[in-house]
């Protein structure tokens, strides 16, 4: 059983392929259908099996009454359970743990979701399923667009600063720099980037400084060797 999940006019479907060749294609369930079929469900109303081949003839993106008296009812119950399972958190445990996993995949402290944040915001017509299918330099031109948009509509509004977090990620300090781990780029750095890639850029810096830095044993050698 083969299972694909394929964007289409900004909607999430999948497809889904039985060794036997039966192949259907399928939305989800919508918060309310889902809720609605899990009473269903909890409350014992109707034999899951029951429920799942309802769930399967409401999801499947063709005319189910189309079938024949002869089409195999398993895949179609084996469907309407799966659409069950994707589309909802059976119970408050599994909730959470969807959030944190969410969480994982879309973290709030780099530059993508920073960027997917501010178009959102600037052009709300532009859904997550729209930005998904962008090309990058279609994704960029729409940030700075955005950016645009934002600057003219509130002018405390920041751009992000290109120039601050380059400096940050190739570690370029003034004559006397703040430790790393303090520095104001720094902090912006990982709210763009996120702390662990900040943390891995800070220890190649300490690394490469200390390859270069001399002792003062090595500085008194040198002077004497500069008077000669």
């Amino acid at each position: 059983m083969d299972l694909v999940r394929v964007l289409k006019e900004g909607k999430e479907l999948y497809n889904i392929e039985f060794e036997t060749g039966v192949e259907y294609q399928f939305r989800l369930l919508s918060i309310r259908e889902y809720r609605l079929f899990n009473k269903f469900i909890i409350g014992g109303i109707e034999p899951p099996i029951f429920i799942y081949e309802q769930i399967f003839n409401l999801c499947f993106l063709g005319d189910s009454r189309l079938f024949s008296s002869q089409s195999p009812i398993g895949p179609m119950i084996t469907v309407g359970q799966l659409i069950y399972h994707l589309s909802g958190s059976q119970d408050a445990t599994q909730l959470l743990l969807d959030i944190a996993q969410q969480r994982k995949e879309n973290p709030g402290d780099n530059i993508f979701s920073h960027m997917r944040a501010v178009i959102i915001t600037a052009i709300p017509r532009y859904t997550l399923f729209d930005i998904d299918n962008l090309t990058e330099k279609e994704f960029i031109k729409c940030f700075v667009i955005a950016e645009n948009i934002l600057s003219k509509m509130n002018p405390a509004f920041q751009r992000l600063d290109l120039k601050e977090i380059y400096d940050s990620m190739n570690g370029k300090q003034e004559e006397e720099p703040k430790p790393i781990v303090q520095s104001e780029n720094v902090e912006k750095l990982e709210q763009a980037l996120g702390h662990w890639k900040v943390e891995e850029a800070r220890q190649l810096y300490e690394e490469e400084r200390r390859k270069v830095k001399l002792s003062e044993a090595d500085l008194e050698a040198l002077d004497k060797a500069k008077r000669g």
